[in-house]
């Protein structure tokens, strides 16, 4: 009780087109499929755990973003997920968090997933670099299909630990609805340990909160030795 976590979490959730085909047949895409939608619903919650935590303890920072073929940020590290400020975007847009979350967790093209570690591994590297005496840690939310064949690419730049040309000292975790076949497949990127899926939306926020809750133990216990 006398040791408070320091977090940082950053959130990936994949948009692109596999994400929203039916599940029930993989030719035709439906107005709100089941993928997309348990991934938008994922990413809901953890913004309003973390932004429930950090008011009370205020020691979480988190930022999220989706990709397809290029990375979206939908909430910076420095954002707020419950302001009314409407924080301004790229190509000027400005919005709240939340209004830009339901807007941009939609389907869009192919999937780039070396881009997206690349660039969210640089982003967290940044920040541990000016909190250095925070956990950090990196959620995936996607199917773990990747339209270029990056997959080596994708496991080699993980497995680095260089902050200068590689992902660095993170946590990882990939979530997903899903089965057994899905998780070989995500498990293939980023390992058995950091792989996690459930055939039910309720049982993956379970899974997914005993993840958090190990990351915040392995985090303790190197504050406490």
């Amino acid at each position: 009780s006398s040791v408070k976590p320091r977090f940082l979490a950053a959130i990936a959730v994949d948009v692109s087109r596999s994400m929203g085909l039916d599940p029930r047949d993989p030719y035709r895409e439906t107005p709100d499929p089941t993928k997309i939608h348990d991934a938008r619903k994922l990413l809901i919650f953890y913004n309003e755990l973390f932004a429930r935590i950090s008011k009370v303890f205020g020691y979480i920072r988190s930022a999220n973003y989706t990709f397809s073929d290029t990375v979206t940020k939908i909430k910076g590290f420095d954002q707020d997920y419950d302001s009314p400020k409407r924080y301004e975007y790229e190509g000027g847009i400005q919005s709240t968090v939340k209004v830009r979350l339901m807007e941009q967790v939609r389907t869009q093209a192919g999937t780039d997933i070396l881009e997206a570690v690349q660039t969210i591994g640089k982003e967290l590297n940044q920040q541990t670099f000016e909190y250095p005496d925070y956990a950090s840690a990196f959620y995936f939310v996607g199917d773990g299909e990747d339209s270029y064949q990056h997959e080596p690419k994708i496991r080699e730049f993980l497995e680095n630990a260089n902050p200068e040309n590689g992902f660095g000292e993170h946590m990882v975790s990939a979530v997903m609805l899903g089965d057994e076949a899905l998780r070989q497949h995500l498990a293939t990127l980023f390992g058995d340990e950091h792989t996690t899926v459930a055939d039910n939306f309720d049982g993956l926020i379970e899974r997914s909160m005993a993840k958090f809750d190990d990351d915040i133990e392995e985090y303790l216990a190197g504050k406490t030795m």
